[in-house]
Parts: structure tokens; sequence; C-alpha cells
């Protein structure tokens, strides 16, 4: 495996990938998608990069960390306009979508649970954290994006088992500025925006956003509208295709700045989503044969005498789909935060207190059939407080540190029930609480002026309480019966350590990191204690998953600041990994989402990417991964030990979402016409291999290889202020799959496709 790692990094150092970007009290950056010149160099070479990655200000060169920072204008630039494709510019990142939820997995690390269980990737912005799997992808009003790659538990804590995401919004500054973005494009496409700064005396600033993006529908439903005749009538109120893969997003956000004295600010925030539409819910039925057989079964019980014809197979090139039961993908996300900071000659003080609402409503048709075979629907309602008190060293000495500690507690109301035929089965109800601190700590030492050493430590308590109510309904022996109040409660608390070992060299440094990741579990609030039986309750008690990441890497700017370059090689020890299962048919078909702990895997691969200022108009960015990750002792029930839960098989399978080789290609052109007019152009094109959607290697749940194209290309007048662009994202109209499902080939298999061919044109006016 070393052999193998190090000759990918070697073969692969001519290529290096760093991207722009700013300290978050810097103005917002230009839409220009290549890095900045140099401002001290004259040779029009690459720019500094500053990140926040480790909580304080810091030179991208210099921190011994694989990370990868991206500004909201490369994005847009790139065509990427949601956190799911940011796989598209960097190695080692991809996700599932799926009914409404994002799951980020990062060099092999994530989970496919949607709900009911926490992410493996931990996602903040503006330094508050995004718990939940229904969080809103749209990216609006970013600044820059930070993607720390391996286990983040020392400072970040709680789920960051295999890495975390920093999104950092636009801050207010003192200098009057605003920003009008519209886009329109083929499928309805609506993407408008508008931001303004505005300084409101020498001390107090503020800025606002509101965002709306809308399409039309990706898919066509051709479901059967009516597919019932005589007695058997009455099912036709359950068939109403609707819309499948249209979107219709707004969002909203405002900050209030004031600088209480010239070391002492407090900026409170508020930000507002509503995502009321059907995207994400296009599924396409694999095995249509399995599908209609349940129908049959499902007939005979409900007494159907006429049932319909088998239904043919959609193709993903159709562009159609089955949907018999409406479809809902609607989320509501808001909340604010107050943060005072206060900076001293001995330490900058930061305070951070959040309050969040999460409210979210998903109904779909599991069946993916032209008639309703099985369809669920679910609602979830979240709040929680956090507080973060945190404390960074100032100074020039050569021993640095930073400490702190967090507060959180959340409250999640929870309902689920599937459909069968139009009849809603006896519905899940339940509430589950979080209550989580934890105390870390983080400090430097400068051994000589370049070798450092670093460590961090963070210990993290957690309890998690969840409460069914009484209520009538299905236990273990499947009798309707009433059933009593149940509370179920876990605690846990662990140590989660970080070292690092750094050398400084010409233009960069050289590090060799460990570090540990956990992911809390607990008692699974979507599948009640009594519908197990007392002696085998396996799938509802969690234990907490831990990552262990081993790192070394190098990156450093070159060649008179026209190249930057990075490189990592990895490896990571996956233990009691979360995964869903379901029950077996067809008596517990009910029990669709137990959660079990599959055992352990490993991960390990190489990355490099470089950017090159060719010359000062022209910049070519280029990047690789290479992954190998495999489940290793991952098995569950094969005794039949739970006749309740299908049994999962994966030791020696590979991962889900772990594509082999992902990597891709970016040539950006910044051209001056004249003293006022430019000319800009991008060209992305990305590559990524075979991956499989769940961890059993269905055949039918996985995406073949792939490469995507997409162009932008414009002109910008009046110093940039007016831009008129026209852009193809997808050039090649190339169908591939975004979430798939199935534990094997004879289980129901649906998979999600992704966004088609978009054709359109953004201006931009910029005061």
């Amino acid at each position: 495996m070393t052999r193998t790692c190090s000759a990918l990094l070697f073969a692969t150092s001519a290529f290096a990938f760093a991207t722009p970007s700013f300290a978050q009290d810097t103005p917002p950056a230009a839409a220009d998608s290549a890095p900045a010149p140099a401002a001290d160099s004259g040779n029009s070479g690459i720019g500094d990069i500053v990140v926040t990655a480790q909580r304080r200000a810091e030179n991208l060169t210099s921190v011994p960390l694989s990370i990868s920072a991206q500004t909201g204008a490369t994005l847009s630039a790139s065509g990427i306009k949601q956190l799911s494709e940011v796989k598209f510019t960097t190695p080692g990142f991809i996700s599932a979508a799926g009914t409404g939820y994002t799951q980020i997995y990062i060099r092999g690390i994530g989970n496919g649970v949607f709900v009911g269980a926490d992410p493996s990737i931990a996602t903040f912005i503006d330094d508050v954290p995004h718990v939940y799997g229904s969080l809103v992808e749209d990216l609006v009003n970013v600044d820059r994006v930070e993607i720390l790659k391996g286990a983040q538990g020392g400072l970040y804590g709680r789920n960051a088992s295999g890495g975390v995401i920093n999104i950092i919004t636009k801050q207010p500054s003192d200098k009057f500025s605003a920003l009008v973005r519209a886009t329109g494009a083929k499928y309805g496409t609506l993407q408008a925006s508008a931001y303004v700064n505005m300084p409101l005396s020498d001390r107090i600033a503020w800025n606002f956003s509101i965002t709306r993006n809308r399409h039309d529908p990706y898919l066509k439903n051709v479901a059967y509208k009516t597919p019932y005749s005589g007695p058997d009538a009455f099912f036709n109120q359950f068939s109403k295709p609707g819309k499948i893969n249209a979107q219709s997003l707004w969002s909203a956000d405002t900050k209030l700045r004031v600088k209480l004295g010239d070391n002492l600010k407090i900026t409170g925030a508020f930000d507002y989503t509503d995502k009321h539409d059907t995207d994400g819910n296009g599924w396409l039925d694999q095995n249509p044969a399995v599908s209609y057989g349940t129908y049959l079964f499902l007939a005979g019980l409900f007494g159907i005498k006429n049932p319909v014809a088998p239904w043919p197979q959609l193709s993903i090139k159709s562009g159609k789909v089955y949907g018999a039961y409406p479809y809902a993908s609607w989320t509501e996300d808001y909340g604010g935060s107050i943060r005072p900071e206060l900076h001293t000659d001995f330490a900058d003080f930061t305070s951070i207190t959040a309050f969040r609402w999460n409210n979210s409503h998903f109904q779909g048709d599991v069946g993916a059939g032209p008639v309703p075979i099985a369809g669920f629907t679910t609602r979830f309602k979240r709040r929680y407080f956090y507080q973060e008190l945190r404390a960074v060293s100032n100074g020039s000495g050569p021993f640095k540190w930073l400490g702190g500690a967090t507060y959180f507690k959340d409250h999640v109301d929870v309902f689920i029930a599937g459909i069968n035929l139009g009849i809603v089965g006896s519905p899940t109800v339940s509430q589950y609480r979080t209550v989580n601190y934890s105390i870390y700590g983080q400090g430097s030492y400068d051994i000589t002026d370049k070798l450092t050493f670093q460590a961090s430590l963070r210990y993290a308590n957690e309890k998690k309480t969840v409460d069914f109510p009484a209520s009538i309904g299905p236990t273990f022996d499947n009798s309707n019966t009433a059933r009593p109040a149940i509370t179920g409660t876990t605690k846990v608390d662990k140590f989660i350590p970080a070292a690092t070992l750094s050398y400084k060299v010409a233009g960069g440094v050289i590090y060799a990191r460990y570090a540990k990741g956990f992911k809390t579990g607990g008692p699974n609030p979507l599948v009640r204690p009594d519908r197990l039986p007392p002696n085998n309750q396996t799938g509802l008690i969690l234990k907490p998953e831990t990552v262990d990441t081993f790192e070394v890497g190098y990156r450093a700017t070159l060649f008179d600041r026209k190249v930057q370059f990075t490189s990592a090689i990895f490896y990571n020890k996956y233990k009691n990994i979360h995964v869903t299962d379901s029950g077996t048919a067809p008596l517990n078909t009910d029990i669709s989402n137990a959660i079990v702990n599959l055992g352990t895997a490993r991960t390990y691969g190489a990355e490099a990417s470089v950017v090159w200022r060719v010359i000062q108009p022209l910049t070519i960015s280029a990047n690789i991964g290479y992954l190998n990750a495999k489940y290793q002792k991952a098995a569950f029930n094969l005794d039949g030990a739970n006749p309740f839960l299908q049994p999962i098989n994966a030791s020696g399978n590979t991962m889900i979402l772990a594509p082999k080789w992902q990597g891709g290609v970016q040539v950006n052109l910044d051209q001056p016409l004249n003293d006022s007019t430019r000319l800009k152009a991008n060209v992305l094109y990305s590559y990524i291999s075979s991956h499989f959607f769940v961890a059993t290697e269905n055949p039918l749940a996985e995406q073949k290889a792939y490469s995507l194209v997409n162009l932008r290309g414009g002109v910008t007048v009046m110093n940039d202020r007016l831009g008129l662009y026209v852009f193809v994202n997808n050039v090649f109209d190339k169908r591939y799959w975004v979430f798939g499902s199935g534990l094997g080939p004879t289980s129901l298999t649906f998979n999600n496709p992704g966004t088609p061919r978009i054709i359109g044109g953004t201006v931009e006016l910029k005061f």
C-alpha cells in the first residue's frame, strides 16, 4: 500500500490545485475564478491564500492539513450552484442527494443514514453547526467554502469523522458594495440574487442578501391517473401524479456589525430559507419486475380485482419517471446568532450564540410505479441551541494556543409512516433530544525555526434520549395492540486527540498528521423498541462511529509564485459504521429505518493538484485523487438471529460513494480588451470513476464512470461593473445518478438522476 501511494503521489506531483480564499474580515472576492496576482511580487504570479480552518487566519501554504478552499465567485464561474456539485472540482469529495436530504462523503467516510442519525461530515456556516441531513445545499451569499479532509474531531468535535465543510458567507464591511445577479436557463430556470453592504456610520455596517432559485421539472411523471375501475375505483384518489424534480427556493440573510471600540465588535445575523418543491424525488425503478410482484401481492391482500398490466422499465435517458403518489420535498430552515469578538495583544476572544429551527416534510412513492403500491410520508420539526466560547492566542513567540468550550442542545419531533395502496399505516411518532458539551484545546510549539509540533485534545460528553408515546400498532408479534410509552437513553463521553509534526520548506510545508474523528450514536427514533423482540433489539441502539486518520502531505508556492502545489497520502481506519437496514418482507416492511453498526473498514489513497498561472490572463488548474476504500469485517445478521431485519454482508466490498479515481482540469481566461472591458471564460472538465450507493455492491445501484464538462464565457465592461455571460453546464448531456438504494438485485432498487444539460445566460451588475 505504501509503495502504491508513494508512486501515485510522486507520479502526480506535476499537478496541484488551490483556489483563492480570503480572511473573514476582507470584502467579498471579485467574480474572477483565477487566483489573484501576488501584490508584492510584480511578476503576475499567484497571490497568497488565507484560510481560517484552524480558527485563526493563516496562509494556506503553511497550514499542516489537507484543505481545499474556493470562493463563491470561483464556484459560480465553474457552474457549481449546489454543495453536492463541489465533487466536480474537489477529489475525495462526493455526495448522495435523495428525498430532499444531502449526505456528504470525504475519502470514503460517510454513511447512508438520511434520517435518525447525524451525518459523518460536519457542516458549519459562519462557525455555526448545521447538523441535519435536510440541509439546504444551494450555495447562497457565499464568500468561500473550505473543505477539510480527514478526521477533525479535535477542533470541531462531534460528527466530524471524515472531515468538515466550512461555509463562510459575506460579512459586513466599511465600504459600500452591491451585487445583482440574474440567470435564466433551460427548464424555466431562474436564479436571481441581490446583495447590499452598507456602512451606516463609522462603527456600524449592515448587509442583506436575497436569493430566488427555481426550475421546472427535469423529469416527466408518466404515472397512470386512473388505473382502477369498478369497486376498486376507491384507490384512484391516491393516484395523483404530480411534478417531480422541480425546484422552488427563497432565501434571505442579514447581518449587522457594531464596533463598540477599536478592539471590540458584535455581529448579529439572521437567515431564513424556504424550499417548497419536489427536488430530489425523481426515482427510477431499476427492477420493475420486483415492484410488480410486490404490487400483485398487495393487490391480493387488498382484494383488488383488476390489477394493471406489468409496466416497462424507464431508462435514465428517457427523462420520464413513475410517481403515483404526490411528491413533497419541503424544508424550512432559519435561525440567528450573536457573535461578540474582542481583540487583545494577548488573545482574540469570541463568543458564538445561535438558535436554529429546521422543519421538513418529505413524501414519495417507494414503489416508483404507475400505481400507488407503497409510499411514505415524514415530518420532522427540529430546533437547537448552540453556544461556543473561544480564545486564540496572539503574539509572535514559539508557542501558540487556542481553546474553548461548546454546548449543544436540540429537540426533534418525528412522524414517519408508510403507505400501502393509499392506506397510511401505523405511524412512528417520537421525540428525541441531545445534550452535548465539550472542552477543547490546541497548542503548537516551534521546536526550531522550521520544525513545529502541534497537538489538540477535546473532551466530549453527550446524552441522547428518545421518547415514544403510547399508541396502537403492530408489535414484534405483528399484532395490532396497545403499546405503552417507552423512553430510551444513552450516554457517551470521549477524548478526541490530534497531533501534527510539520517542517517548513521553501514556499511551503511538509507535514505528518494523526487525528481521531467521533460520531455519536444513540437510540433509533424511527423504530419503536417493542417492534422487535425484547431479547433482540439490534438495530435500535447505535454505538458511536470512530475514525483514525493518518496523513502526510506537502504544499508550496513554486517557480517564482507561478505554481501552487498541494498533495497528500492518507490512511483511515473506520469502526462501527452506521448504515440503514429494512424489515424482512412481507410482514415487516414497516421497519424501514432500522440503523445498525456494520463493522470496520479502511481507506487509503493519494491526492495531488496544481494551479499554474501560465501568463497573466491564463490560468490552468488540474487535480487528481486515488482512493481505495474497502469494508473489512462488515456483516450483520448473517446467522439469522434477528428474523425481522434484512441480512447485510459487505465484507470485502467497495465502500459507499468511494470512486477509485476523481480528477479534472479547469482553464480560466481573464483577458483585458481595453481599459474598461475584459473577456472572461472558464472551462471545467471533471471525471469520476464508478462507485456504489449501497454497501452490498448491488449492480443496480451503481454509477458507472463518467465525465462532465461545463463552459462559461462573457465580457465585463465599465471596470467589471457589468458582466454578461453565457454558459452550458453538462455540455454533452451526460445522464448520471446522484442517489441509489436497494440492498440487492431482488429487492426494490431506485436511483435518482443528476442534472441534465442546462444552457443559459447570466447578467451581473456591481456597484
